[in-house]
């Protein structure tokens, strides 16, 4: 819910940067839509500045790593399985049903 609340709250802050920054840069009333370059860079600026986005990527991140942890961790466990069965075949002399 927070986070919900976090996102409106910098969609909110984005659209009003978006709207200062041109009425700031206006010579008249009918410029109000236009958006000169500097602009543009101080609107990307904010936008950089926000961290929502890192900790989903941060999460991502982790969620590999455990996945690739896993996988070794299962992956070492049945070659140490097929070993013992191996182990036990040989002694009861190699015979397979």
């Amino acid at each position: 819910m927070a986070s919900l609340e976090k996102s409106a709250r910098n969609a909110r802050h984005i659209s009003l940067t978006l709207h200062n920054a041109a009425l700031v840069n206006r010579e008249s009333r009918r410029e109000v839509e236009r958006m000169d370059l500097r602009t543009w860079i101080n609107v990307a600026r904010a936008a950089l500045k926000r961290e929502d986005g890192q900790t989903m990527a941060e999460y991502g991140l982790v969620l590999a790593l455990i996945a690739l942890a896993v996988v070794g961790a299962l992956t070492a466990l049945g070659l140490a399985i097929s070993g013992k069965f191996n182990a036990v075949i040989t002694q009861l002399g190699g015979v397979v049903p």
